[in-house]
């Protein structure tokens, strides 16, 4: 059995001349993770990435409360969503979405996270929605002083 002390990252890699990413070593961490398929930390500094498509997933999408800059998304379901430092953005891929990623001001970089989780079966066929919850309405948990969590996944946070 995996523990968390074995948490591996794999190097640092490009996607598209748009953003550097580290990914958690999936392999290691499969026994918590399932049904996610990937969590990666993203620093986006240019372009960002042109339309693309995705299906029976859905892709939380945080910005660092630290992030320099802000996400402008836009979809094939004709949602256009800025995602600012601290907001999180949810895609519902199911049957089939087509996005595109920039950030909202060229050459200003963004700093984020993504969780990829696999929809059941049962989910891949309903139609594709962009939901956008500003920082204010994050879901957070407080221990001790000054200790707070976000909750992305989950009971209290989004639903699958």
């Amino acid at each position: 059995m995996t523990s968390l002390t074995n948490v591996a990252q794999t190097e640092p890699f490009t996607i598209l001349d748009a953003a550097e990413a580290v990914r958690f070593d999936y392999f290691t961490l499969q026994d918590f993770l399932c049904p996610i398929i990937l969590f990666d930390h993203v620093r986006m500094r240019s372009a960002g990435f042109p339309p693309h498509p995705h299906a029976g997933l859905c892709i939380i999408t945080y910005l660092f409360e630290d992030s320099p800059g802000a996400l402008r998304d836009r979809d094939s379901i004709n949602e256009e969503v800025l995602v600012q430092p601290g907001d999180m953005l949810y895609f519902q891929m199911a049957s089939g979405l087509i996005h595109e990623e920039n950030p909202a001001v060229d050459g200003v970089p963004i700093n984020q996270m993504q969780i990829w989780v696999n929809l059941s079966d049962a989910k891949h066929s309903l139609p594709p929605a962009t939901f956008h919850l500003k920082s204010a309405a994050v879901p957070a948990v407080r221990a001790g002083q000054g200790n707070r969590g976000l909750v992305v996944l989950g009971e209290d946070g989004f639903f699958f």
